[in-house]
């Protein structure tokens, strides 16, 4: 979604506002109830921050269209909540989001750290497989935080070690911190997300050496010779421009909590593979619903593991 598609849709109001939500499974479009056997329709309401909301034909028993979503409990008005995720999609630093939308300080870091966090709960439960037979992919791992000329307060800090996957034909990337660059460590991670038979080139860190015999075919580069081999042509230039784009995106939060940079980086990563993210509403034709184990934390109060989740179609907003 560019500038002018934005502006069409804030523009139109808060009904054209709904029906995209709603065509992006953000809101309830429907409700059952069970007592009357009647679906419930959309009538107008002033109080409802959607201005909107799922009223009963025959009851007139009422619901929110947030009921059972991410934005169930929140005070924030629909269109600040769009305006919000497009300044964030967009990577609008939080001083422009607070002079464009007038919400407040800690109002766009906290919404901007749940976008994050959809992000890595969209990763977590999406299983990766990169590469295949007949094709190459990258390997490396990488500082995230390094002191220089051994001066600063980052000597004190501990090293976030992270390691990186990258498949330069699909230009596809994983990455995940580690605590150590063991090959117990780092083997599982690669056999979980490379497909067997793939070729992989790496450096010649001591801990990949048992790759050929787990399925792989492994080529490496010497890096005290040649970042790229003259011979075989191996190398692991793509992977380290992916640790790059990552490093520069993650910049300003090094000296974050390390509980708080893996949202970032979950959401530099996904840089190369936007995620598609749909809300899972169950519109409760079925009056016991059984839970649902991988909902979506409400960032609003705490979280029920029976609570329906929902999570944006974060494409859209990069198209």
């Amino acid at each position: 979604m560019d500038l002018y598609d934005f502006t069409a849709l804030v523009g139109g109001g808060k009904e054209k506002i709904v029906e995209y939500l709603q065509d992006a499974r953000i809101l309830r479009r429907e409700f059952y109830c069970q007592p009357c056997q009647r679906d419930y329709t959309m009538v107008k309401n002033k109080v409802s921050i959607v201005g909107y909301m799922l009223r009963c034909p025959g009851c007139h028993r009422k619901r929110q269209l947030q009921t059972g979503t991410f934005l169930e409990g929140s005070r924030l008005q629909v269109d600040k909540f769009v305006g919000l995720l497009f300044l964030w999609a967009h990577e609008a630093p939080i001083k422009m989001v607070l002079s464009m939308t007038g919400v407040s300080s800690v109002t766009a870091v906290q919404w901007y750290q749940y976008f994050r966090d959809i992000c890595s709960w969209k990763l977590v439960h999406s299983p990766t497989t990169l590469g295949g037979p007949g094709k190459i992919v990258q390997i490396d791992e990488s500082v995230m935080v390094k002191a220089k000329y051994h001066r600063g307060h980052q000597l004190r800090a501990k090293q976030r070690w992270v390691f990186g996957i990258y498949d330069p034909s699909t230009k596809e990337g994983h990455i995940e911190l580690v605590e150590q660059r063991d090959a117990a460590t780092l083997l599982p991670i690669i056999q979980r997300i490379v497909a067997p038979g793939t070729t992989i080139w790496s450096d010649e860190w001591a801990a990949y050496g048992q790759l050929s015999s787990l399925g792989f075919v492994h080529e490496t580069v010497n890096h005290s010779r040649h970042f790229k081999d003259p011979d075989t042509g191996v190398c692991t230039n793509h992977v380290e421009a992916y640790w790059n784009a990552v490093k520069w995106g993650t910049f300003n939060i090094v000296s974050v909590n390390v509980r708080f940079s893996v949202p970032y980086l979950y959401h530099t990563s996904s840089t190369f593979q936007r995620p598609t993210l749909t809300t899972n509403v169950n519109p409760q034709h079925n009056p016991d619903p059984s839970p649902n184990p991988n909902a979506l934390p409400n960032p609003n109060h705490s979280h029920n593991p029976s609570q329906v989740g929902g999570c944006m179609a974060y494409d859209v907003w990069y198209m």
